[in-house]
């Protein structure tokens, strides 16, 4: 080696020119930016997993319960919300809510087990009747007569310290004699 390739400087000696600069100051905004992207999707999708719903979870307010000619079940239509993540749907279901002479409350749901129909109480001959293929059930939801394979979908009901109901609603799979929840 000659003296003159000794007092040559290499690449990690020489001064950073313009292009140099700004190859390294994109290179450490690309991973700033990459850092933050990820901590913020880390967040997004962590939060609704950590929430937890407390005892208030799955349960809904019975705002108002219509009243029925005799005694008998009523029918109330409440708001059911569901999250998936970040996503809230809220839809609309109806329940019958009996409240016993023994202070407890009973709740069913008014969808037909069979294919889905929205449920009557006949309070004249005291029974459920589903308009669209004439299955009946009793007034604990037995069924009477088919072609619904199964009773009426019962549901869990409790009053609050203030006396108003709560439902906590679910959905069960149509048409099948077991009852399989779906949702």
């Amino acid at each position: 080696m000659s003296d003159s390739e000794l007092d040559t400087p290499d690449a990690g000696d020489r001064p950073l020119n313009r292009r140099g600069f700004l190859g390294a100051a994109a290179l450490a905004a690309g991973s700033l930016v990459a850092a933050a992207g990820g901590g913020a999707a880390s967040v997004y999708l962590a939060v609704p997993a950590l929430k937890g719903g407390g005892e208030a979870a799955g349960w809904t307010l019975v705002r108002e319960i219509a009243a029925t000619a005799g005694d008998g079940p009523g029918r109330a239509t409440i708001d059911v919300v569901s999250q998936s993540g970040w996503s809230k749907t809220t839809t609309r279901q109806a329940v019958f809510i009996e409240r016993r002479p023994d202070g407890t409350v009973a709740a069913y749901s008014a969808r037909c087990p069979h294919q889905g129909c929205l449920v009557d109480w006949r309070s004249e001959v005291k029974e459920f009747f589903c308009v669209c293929h004439s299955s009946t059930w009793t007034r604990d939801g037995s069924l009477a007569l088919g072609p619904a394979k199964r009773g009426l979908d019962p549901l869990e009901a409790r009053l609050t310290a203030s006396g108003d109901v709560e439902v906590k609603y679910a959905m069960f799979a149509l048409d099948t004699a077991e009852r399989v929840e779906v949702g």
